[in-house]
């Protein structure tokens, strides 16, 4: 699935993965995170006002259960990563600090905010590229 939305979208499917396992471990849930009014869903835990945002042609406005479908969460979480690296001029790191916290902020010591996450994501991304060069 991941190599499929790679190639419709331009992501490394080893980032996408690892976006997915840090964010829920795989598991496809519904997390009422940051107490804001939405949830975050999925394997990607992706917002709904995210997928509308990543789908602006659409008419029909995206819901926690549209978002429960993995590959149409993964989807977007691609698409919302493409759109992070494009804002971020291709800095992936940027892009996946971005991705968890709105924009990648970073501290006073050069370091990111939220650093831990996207350290969790670059480890992992680089366990699913020997995975899929294995294949």
């Amino acid at each position: 699935m991941a190599k499929i939305i790679s190639s419709m979208i331009g992501i490394k499917a080893s980032l996408v993965l690892a976006v997915c396992s840090v964010e829920s471990d795989f598991r496809n849930v519904i997390t009422p995170r940051d107490g804001g009014p939405q949830p975050s869903v999925g394997i990607c835990q992706i917002k709904p006002s995210t997928a509308d945002m990543m789908l602006p042609s659409s008419e029909v406005a995206v819901n926690s259960s549209m978002l429960k479908n993995k590959f149409f969460n993964m989807f977007i979480a691609a698409s919302y990563l493409k759109w992070q690296k494009e804002r971020y001029k291709g800095d992936i790191r940027d892009s996946v600090s971005a991705y968890n916290m709105g924009t990648a902020k970073v501290s006073d010591s050069g370091d990111y905010l939220n650093q831990a996450y996207v350290d969790k994501v670059f480890k992992r991304k680089e366990k699913y590229e020997r995975r899929i060069k294995q294949e």
